[in-house]
């Protein structure tokens, strides 16, 4: 554990690689000599030596070469990580991409292994040693003979004899050596502090001002590292060492402020989010990622979220993260950078700290049909944004959470007692949509037995007003505008929130209305561009299909991808498209679905073949015009999975002339004909 632990700080690795440094140190441990320098554990077990010729600094900064066809004509063709460890044969390398934060496992690899080594920042108060009385006492510099700083006999006994004298009194100490054990490992001595009776010992504390015999100031205190006695290094007599080690402990620099779109415009900016607060904070954007932060606890104080109390005995605190995420327009711009503090629901035990989880969710078929309507019998239709609108609801049960990151306070045992829902608790839309509830239903609305998240209500004017609720947006639609106002009035009196005016966007759909014409289109580019960003294809050449007709996929066991998680965000975002505007993907998004294990290189490439396709018909969408009946439509084909020959099934209905239900899936069983299949 000491040898992973200084890994991690000295190379600055996330805790979360902490199993990838711990497997290495193994692989190396493994092919290093044994403490008779007669041989390695590899050497014993498998009768011949080790190849260490390819073995490379852990925590070095690595290029890999990127897959053919997994990056655009122009773009990099390398990802740049971090070597964390190496493959079971050892002739290939395990790389933590920088930009995802994921492992890849690559043999073409270059590594700068050239870099110097950031100096850590203890985390501990420097040591108070009191040493014998033979020890000098003027205020001079005391150092071994070589100047190596550590392996120089101790006056009167080891180092481990020097610090085991009475230590009933603590001091504040330092030294001038670093934590990596170089700079000449000298320390300054002064007399004891006053009225000391021990006379067998005496403190070591650091001179601030007296300069060193070679007339450089010591270091600082604050600077100074835990004053213990390390081992020589070799690269500490190296040019620069000692200048290194009087900037042990590095203040980081004040983030640069700046606005949203100077963030964006910025060639190193990232459209993925960061997924911690260090890796948020070390960032260029800094500035945004910190102000966001600011304003969730902000908000959480003036709700009065929780109490902060040392945890009960008995109690188990759950944990909590810090959650990311670009708030973007209709258009996919990004707009604000949004931080959210959010309790880690896995942890909650049934029936302690939670009962229920089941909460009301509007189907997506109810918002489209909700739009249909208001195209077809041109209805007014505004928005309202709830804000931190979980923290509204009563907490059911005592739930404790441990302190958000970076605003801690108390003592290592304090904890915050929840009071309100806190999102990321399991019961958290339970009780909003409980609480939700209540207050519609007080204002006189009734909840609808198709959808429990649509409500209608009759304002005093006769006029029916429709309300649609999806955690803390909803959208309010009546005939007339003032009904739309008292009702939006109503709502902002018991909740705080934002009045969005006329709905333009809702639930990541743009609403793109034309009144005249009498139609409204429903469409994501918003959420379009940000896939194609997060994948590099936003200029890519589109295609004319998402897909070819009479696509056939299999699973050969072949071309395995290095890494599954890519295809699994890409087919899991390609889904929710094709779930909310996109039909025309529907299918293909489905077959691509069926490989989430274990995807080839042939299933990236068709899903990557839909994402080209995406580019050219990012700003179509589902247009709602007239008053039609319901339609449906239904097919299926025979035993079109080679693998399971199973058949596909494909429908879709439509109202006042847009699709507001549709589904693309295989079969539960195999089907002896077409028309049983049908």
């Amino acid at each position: 554990m000491e040898r992973l632990r200084a890994v991690l700080l000295e190379y600055r690795l996330p805790t979360s690689a902490w199993a990838e440094i711990l497997m290495a140190l193994f692989f190396l441990r493994n092919r290093s000599p044994t403490a008779d320098g007669t041989s390695t554990p590899y050497e014993r077990f498998y009768g011949k030596k080790p190849d260490v010729a390819r073995l490379k600094v852990l925590g070095s900064p690595a290029y890999a070469l990127q897959p053919s066809g997994t990056y655009i004509k122009l773009g990099p063709k390398t990802v740049l990580g971090t070597i964390v460890g190496y493959a079971a044969s050892g002739h290939a390398y395990r790389i933590r991409s920088s930009a995802t934060g994921n492992i890849l496992v690559r043999r073409d690899v270059v590594a700068d292994e050239t870099l110097p080594v950031t100096p850590v920042t203890p985390s501990a108060l420097p040591v108070c040693l009191y040493l014998p009385e033979d020890w000098p006492s003027d205020d001079t510099t005391v150092s071994d003979a070589d100047g190596n700083g550590g392996d120089g006999d101790v006056p009167g006994g080891d180092a481990s004899d020097a610090s085991s004298g009475d230590t009933a009194e603590t001091a504040s100490t330092g030294s001038g050596n670093d934590s990596n054990g170089g700079g000449g490992g000298s320390v300054l001595v002064k007399d004891p502090p006053a009225g000391r009776t021990d006379e067998t010992s005496q403190a070591i504390t650091p001179d601030r001002s007296a300069p060193d015999s070679d007339g450089s100031v010591p270091v600082r205190a604050a600077d100074a590292g835990h004053g213990y006695f390390l081992r020589h290094r070799a690269d500490s007599d190296k040019p620069g060492h000692a200048a290194m080690a009087a900037n042990a402990v590095l203040e980081s620099a004040p983030p640069v402020a700046m606005t949203v779109a100077e963030a964006v415009a910025r060639h190193d900016w990232r459209a993925t989010t960061p997924t911690t607060r260090a890796e948020a904070l070390a960032r260029p954007d800094a500035y945004l990622w910190q102000q966001a932060m600011d304003a969730e606890i902000d908000g959480l104080r003036k709700a009065n979220a929780w109490d902060l109390m040392d945890l009960p005995p008995g109690a188990k605190a759950t944990g909590g993260r810090w959650v990311f995420a670009y708030r973007r327009d209709a258009d996919g711009r990004v707009t604000r950078y949004k931080a959210r503090f959010v309790a880690q629901g896995y942890t909650q035990r049934l029936g302690i700290d939670y009962n229920d989880v089941w909460a009301t969710c509007p189907a997506r078929e109810t918002v489209r049909a909700v739009l249909a309507m208001v195209a077809a019998y041109d209805l007014e239709m505004h928005a309202i944004d709830i804000h931190n609108a979980y923290l509204n609801a009563p907490m059911d049960v005592p739930v404790y959470v441990r302190q958000p990151e970076g605003y801690e306070g108390g003592t290592d045992r304090t904890v915050a007692r929840l009071k309100s829902a806190l999102y990321g608790c399991k019961q958290a839309g339970r009780l909003w949509g409980i609480h939700t509830h209540g207050t519609l239903t007080a204002l006189g609305a009734v909840r609808s037995q198709a959808d429990p998240t649509l409500y209608t209500c009759v304002h005093p004017t006769g006029v029916t007003v429709t309300i649609v609720v999806h955690v803390d947006d909803m959208a309010i639609t009546a005939k007339t505008l003032a009904a739309v106002v008292s009702t939006k009035q109503a709502i902002l009196a018991v909740y705080k929130g934002r009045d969005m005016g006329a709905a333009t966007t809702f639930l990541g759909y743009k609403v793109d209305r034309d009144r005249a014409a009498g139609t409204l289109t429903l469409s994501c580019p918003g959420l379009t561009v940000a896939l194609l960003e997060q994948f590099g294809l936003e200029a890519a050449r589109p295609k004319k299909l998402p897909m070819p007709a009479n696509t056939v996929l299999l699973r050969t066991g072949e071309q395995l991808l290095p890494d599954s998680r890519p295809y699994a965000e890409l087919v899991g975002s390609l889904l929710s498209l094709s779930t909310s505007t996109c039909p025309d993907i529907a299918y293909a998004a489905g077959l691509l679905a069926r490989f989430m294990e274990k995807p080839e290189e042939e299933h990236w490439r068709a899903a990557k073949g839909v994402l080209r396709y995406l580019v050219g018909t990012t700003n179509l969408g589902i247009c709602y015009r007239g008053k039609e009946e319901l339609a449906g439509a239904v097919d299926a084909d025979n035993g079109g999975c080679r693998m399971t020959r199973r058949s596909t099934t494909g429908w879709v209905f439509t109202w006042n002339g847009g699709a507001i239900s549709w589904t693309s899936k295989r079969q539960p069983m195999v089907s002896s004909s077409t028309a049983e299949s049908e």
